[in-house]
């Protein structure tokens, strides 16, 4: 087994692998096709040090769930943490399964009884006792459209004091939120109620600025954790620049694609596997408490955990720095000063 440090998140005594498991990876095209190969998968990341799994209602219409419960149930409980998520209910719909989805619909629901009803059914499809992290899903512009702030508004008033109580009366762990849109998460992050905010799309290799102005800040001055989830922003980041290719489920424009081959370029410079640069890139940030990854098999796991452990040289942050490829107030492993250092393996005597 191989060891993955621990951070804590946020204000409460909880502590996440640094890398995390992304139950995404359960459901789908691309998941395991049998229940069995997905619980071997699951007991293969345990093997290899990860300790934080993550999970929701949403991923598979309940087989994300019900698949990472089945394979966390003979590993030990008080080892593991564990998170799902609120604001959608699973309604039976026998003509909505598509390939690795079970048959329901989903309808948000943010309110007290939906979340309430939401955590009651993901325990019984987890087949556990509790919850440790609980985490407000999809807050945001894409999923609401013109209802977003009315949306927002009810997360703020009904959803996050319901998870309070549910914190205080020790049903929870603590609460999260998980959002890609900053909208949302920069006013509640300065709430005060939030552990941590989930965050794709906004905080990877490619793209991270604004978050680095916008809402970094505010987590470090309320002690909210951050956990990055899709690390190689659904692939782009693992493969780097092939055909089919794709950044955040979509073809990534001119500038992505141009922006990815110059960061690829310095990775064969100096031999740093680009998915190292992208899992390492995101763990660096302090405020990041765990880098979550959806893999799909043993092998996957295998090589994000050695990517994850891959020995990056200081250099090569400040050669994208350098080169413009990176904001120059992302944190980074090691920082050096000497610009005219050269790549590791390339030095002379």
């Amino acid at each position: 087994m191989k060891h993955i440090a621990t951070r804590k998140l946020g204000k409460t005594g909880i502590e996440v692998s640094r890398l995390g498991y992304g139950g995404t990876a359960l459901m789908g095209k691309y998941a395991p096709k049998r229940d069995a190969d997905a619980c071997r998968v699951i007991e293969a990341a345990f093997e290899q040090g990860i300790r934080y799994f993550d999970t929701s209602p949403f991923y598979g219409s309940g087989l994300s769930e019900l698949r990472l419960g089945a394979g966390l149930r003979h590993l030990p409980r008080n080892d593991i943490v564990l998170s799902t998520k609120v604001g959608r209910l699973l309604v039976p719909d026998a003509g909505s399964a598509d390939e690795g989805v079970l048959p329901f619909k989903l309808v948000f629901d943010y309110s007290k009884t939906g979340v309430v009803r939401s955590l009651e059914h993901s325990l019984l499809r987890l087949g556990t006792d509790r919850i440790d992290l609980l985490i407000i899903h999809d807050v945001s512009h894409r999923w609401h459209g013109d209802n977003f702030e009315n949306i927002l508004d009810q997360a703020n008033s009904e959803t996050l004091p319901t998870l309070a109580k549910l914190r205080k009366n020790g049903v929870i762990g603590a609460i999260g939120l998980g959002t890609n849109d900053l909208e949302a998460a920069v006013p509640m992050a300065a709430s005060g109620m939030l552990d941590c905010v989930m965050i794709a799309r906004e905080y990877n290799l490619l793209n991270h600025t604004e978050l680095l102005k916008r809402l970094a800040p505010i987590c470090t001055k309320n002690d909210v954790s951050l956990i990055c989830a899709a690390p190689f922003a659904s692939g782009i980041l693992a493969t780097g620049p092939i055909n089919g290719a794709t950044y955040m489920y979509s073809p990534p424009d001119e500038d992505i694609r141009q922006k990815l081959e110059w960061i690829h370029a310095v990775c064969n410079e100096f031999g740093v596997p680009l998915r190292a640069a992208a899992l390492q890139f995101a763990d660096n940030n302090p405020v990041v408490s765990s880098v979550v990854a959806g893999l799909r098999s043993e092998r996957e796991i295998e090589d994000a955990v050695d990517a994850f452990n891959f020995s990056i040289p200081p250099e090569f942050w400040v050669r994208l720095k350098k080169e413009e490829l990176i904001d120059q107030n992302a944190p980074t492993d090691s920082e050096v000063s000497d610009p005219g250092l050269v790549p590791a393996g390339r030095r002379t005597a």
